[in-house]
């Protein structure tokens, strides 16, 4: 007979998720990341590369997009690619992660969104989390690639209101 602890995590937006955990964890852990690897490989198809299966290893590639200020152009795409190390003791254990490739991404982006990471995870311990914690980057690439394209934007209208000015008093 097989003894599972309740819990019940508030995730990132807000929501409630319940988890189940073995009470007995010493042989289930391999079999949990196992089947998580599985899910990841059919959500992350062409995304996920498999690095080691004994520790587990693998990167996610996450795509982004800035949207362009200037209509009719496409938007400048990009990813970033995170690595992701299952401890032995994972989801007990959140997994180590870090930026490997994320060119367009500054390094304050890079540990702010790890900091934030680090914090999600720890609430989510005791559940299988890496679809959570990659989807929270995701959100917070979003975040970061409308606020450069705001940014722009907001040039573009300052330097068209300063011509404006500059053609009415010519």
């Amino acid at each position: 007979k097989q003894w599972y602890q309740r819990r019940v995590a508030i995730t990132a937006g807000g929501q409630p998720r319940t988890c189940y955990s073995k009470c007995d964890r010493m042989t289930d852990y391999a079999e949990e990341q196992a089947n998580e690897l599985e899910a990841l490989e059919s959500i992350y198809v062409n995304e996920l590369e498999i690095i080691s299966q004994d520790p587990i290893i693998f990167t996610i590639i996450i795509p982004c997009e800035i949207q362009d200020t200037e209509i009719g152009k496409e938007p400048k795409r990009f990813s970033v690619k995170l690595k992701f190390i299952l401890p032995e003791e994972y989801p007990d254990v959140p997994p180590s992660v870090e930026f490997v490739e994320s060119s367009e991404v500054d390094e304050d982006f890079q540990k702010t969104v790890l900091l934030e990471l680090n914090k999600l995870a720890e609430e989510e311990l005791g559940c299988v989390m890496v679809f959570t914690l990659v989807s929270e980057v995701q959100e917070k690439l979003n975040e970061w690639s409308d606020g450069v394209y705001e940014k722009k934007l907001k040039e573009k209208r300052k330097k068209y209101r300063l011509r404006l000015c500059v053609d009415t008093t010519a």
